[in-house]
């Protein structure tokens, strides 16, 4: 079922988010400011209002996906990062003390709720437009295209954003160390895609095994965890079409 609309609950730590949050943070701005109520308007078709478990109000389900293309970052480090950034909590409307919820959450979220292949492009591209008419994202882009599968691959085809995941991952550990050199695997085939997913979780994995201590590096874990997350949900998407 669909529960109330989030609202900040009280709490005895309330006062961190005035203290340690700025007035003019982009992020407080447009928890502010921004009206999220279309969100509701827009999926309160797809729960059910009368029976099953409580699910998370979409609107804060929504708030993951827009941080997660705002940071660029896949679903783990997303809530990862929400556990500890009070920027983050603030914009989820949770307490400084309350928990965030689990990554396969998100995931499922992503890919069940969010099943239209322009919808999430759409309600993301609303709030930045909301955003900029109030002059909260002046100048600024917002990476779209990392947050969900069907937007990023209606952007650019499924094959060019697996190699620019893997290159971009491979390029950042030949910064960091010159052990890189050699240690992944041979270029395949860019027009197959069941090539590129292998070796796109086998760029990642050479990192994860072979070279552990680059995975301490916080923009190194989060490029691997960006390109095991498009391999995963692209593998989905693949399914998904051959089903259909």
């Amino acid at each position: 079922m669909m529960p109330d609309l989030p609202n900040m609950p009280p709490s005895p730590y309330a006062a961190l988010y005035d203290l340690l949050i700025p007035a003019d943070d982009e992020l407080r701005l447009i928890h502010d400011l921004v009206p999220f109520d279309f969100i509701t308007e827009l999926l309160e078709d797809t729960y059910c209002h009368d029976n099953g478990r409580m699910a998370v109000h979409p609107v804060r389900m929504f708030k993951y996906l827009f941080l997660k293309a705002h940071s660029n970052l896949s679903d783990v480090d997303l809530v990862r990062r929400a556990k500890t950034d009070l920027a983050y909590k603030y914009f989820l409307d949770l307490a400084p003390e309350d928990d965030v919820i689990n990554p396969s959450s998100l995931t499922k979220f992503r890919r069940q709720r969010m099943d239209d292949d322009e919808l999430l492009d759409k309600l993301i591209g609303h709030t930045v437009e909301v955003a900029k008419g109030m002059g909260l994202l002046k100048g600024r882009t917002l990476i779209v295209d990392a947050t969900h599968s069907r937007a990023r691959y209606g952007q650019k085809p499924i094959g060019k954003a697996i190699i620019e995941e893997a290159k971009g991952l491979r390029h950042a550990c030949y910064k960091e160390t010159k052990n890189a050199k050699g240690r992944f695997p041979e270029k395949v085939d860019e027009s197959d895609i069941d090539q590129l997913l292998s070796y796109a979780l086998a760029v990642a994995e050479t990192v994860e095994t072979g070279m552990p201590e680059l995975m301490f590096r916080e923009h190194i874990r989060d490029q691997v965890n960006r390109v095991r997350e498009l391999a995963e949900d692209a593998h989905v998407e693949l399914q998904v079409s051959k089903d259909s």
